[in-house]
C-alpha cells in the first residue's frame, strides 16, 4: 500500500462530530461530570480535538460577553482546566462567526 492510500484512509476515518455534541463534550469536562479521556473515548476523537473545542469555546464565550481574560489573581477559582484555558488566551479573539466557522 502506498502513502497516498494511507492518507486517504486516515481522512475517511476521521470522525465528524456535530456542534451540539462538541458543546456537550466541552461542558461535561468543564463541569467535571466526565474526564477528558472518557469524552475522547466516547466520541472517538483524540485529545487535541477536544482541547481545540475547549479553546474555541472559551474564545467564543469571551467574545460574546465582550471581555478579555483577567489576571489570575482577580478571578474566582474556576478549576485548573478552565484557569489554564483562560491563561492560554493571549491572542486577540476574532468575531464569534469566525470562531464558529472554525469548528
Amino acid at each position: 500500500m502506498n502513502a497516498t492510500n494511507t492518507v486517504e484512509k486516515q481522512r475517511k476515518a476521521r470522525k465528524q462530530v456535530c456542534a451540539r455534541l462538541k458543546v456537550q463534550a466541552v461542558l461535561s469536562v468543564w463541569s467535571a461530570r466526565r474526564s477528558a479521556s472518557q469524552v475522547c473515548r466516547e466520541l472517538g476523537v483524540n485529545w487535541g480535538s477536544l482541547h481545540g473545542w475547549e479553546q474555541k469555546g472559551m474564545q467564543g464565550i469571551l467574545k460574546a460577553l465582550g471581555g478579555e481574560p483577567q489576571a489570575a489573581s482577580s478571578r474566582r477559582e474556576l478549576g485548573k482546566r478552565l484557569e489554564g484555558l483562560l491563561e492560554g488566551l493571549t491572542a486577540p479573539v476574532g468575531p464569534v462567526e469566525q470562531v464558529a466557522n472554525q469548528a
